[in-house]
């Protein structure tokens, strides 16, 4: 299991040894996050628990109700149907995975804090879709120093992972992609959460069942990327179809609406698109993201 930030210059990386047993790979991990916070032992949630975490669409956050996403929950992030929009499997589950970044540099802005992002994800995800690249992080506004990544080998110690981190008192959110999850699991991570001020993250590994008890669930779909102003020969704007399915504070605000919305780099936050032309029928290599989008927040696996 590997633990560490992608940031060389900033921290090292800690190899743990699951022989070691599970006590002394939360005491490394505590450890770890101690040094990242200069020996904090407080959660940025706990120091701020009022903080609103929105999207920063106006349609969509007034679905969510005035305190916005729980920072005390679990939000699953599930892919579209197949036969949807996305263009593969392998473009749906990068979009999910890019989704859930984006809403933790809303929970970083939100909360005014820089502390660490807790990312889990079995280690044969990874070799399938690539690891988070440092420069791509940075460009979405996320501080690869502060970003603290687990690659279990194991998919069944995703779970076990996240709900310690949560149970830690020392990182701003987590975030985790995880297959079948239980709702005894599922319930133990709501409650850390709830426990810890802190949110859950979860993307979901297509064809799985949703998780019980989560405050908000969404489905995401990838949409090919707008244009870039300045070079049309690059990518531009990362854009998404957006659908929330549950959302626990607001049970009758929750619909079937397919939401447009693109990724604002200036603004850090979403809007929603106009006029989004419909290209379900594009071949898979022009839908989002594309070849050059996926290099700037992914790399593949050593």
């Amino acid at each position: 299991m590997l633990i560490g930030c992608l940031d060389k210059s900033r921290s090292t990386d800690v190899v743990l040894d699951e022989s070691s047993g599970k006590q002394s790979l939360i005491d490394g991990l505590r450890a770890h996050i101690g040094r990242i916070e200069g020996g904090a032992t407080l959660s940025a949630a706990s120091s701020c628990p009022s903080a609103h975490w929105m999207l920063g669409v106006p349609e969509i956050d007034t679905l969510l109700g005035s305190v916005g996403l729980n920072v005390g929950g679990v939000h699953e992030i599930r892919c579209a149907p197949p036969g949807g929009r996305g263009g593969g499997a392998a473009a749906a589950t990068i979009a999910q995975r890019l989704f859930g970044l984006l809403l933790g540099v809303r929970r970083v802005i939100a909360l005014k804090h820089d502390g660490p992002v807790f990312w889990a994800a079995p280690l044969s995800a990874c070799n399938e879709t690539g690891t988070l690249y440092s420069h791509g992080l940075k460009d979405l506004g996320l501080d690869p120093g502060h970003l603290i990544i687990v690659t279990p080998r194991k998919n069944q110690d995703v779970l076990w992972v996240l709900e310690e981190a949560l149970r830690s008192g020392c990182v701003s959110m987590v975030l985790g992609e995880v297959g079948a999850i239980s709702a005894t699991a599922s319930r133990r991570l709501s409650l850390a959460a709830a426990e810890a001020q802190c949110p859950c993250i979860l993307v979901s590994s297509p064809g799985s069942l949703p998780a019980v008890a989560v405050a908000t669930r969404w489905q995401v779909a990838p949409r090919p990327g707008g244009e870039n102003p300045l070079d049309p020969a690059t990518p531009g704007a990362r854009r998404f179809s957006l659908t929330l399915e549950r959302c626990r504070s607001q049970p009758l605000a929750s619909n079937r609406i397919d939401f447009a919305v693109e990724w604002s780099d200036g603004a850090r936050c979403f809007r929603m698109v106009a006029a989004v032309p419909d290209r379900a029928s594009a071949p898979e290599f022009a839908a989002f993201p594309s070849h050059e989008s996926q290099q700037r927040i992914a790399r593949p696996a050593a």
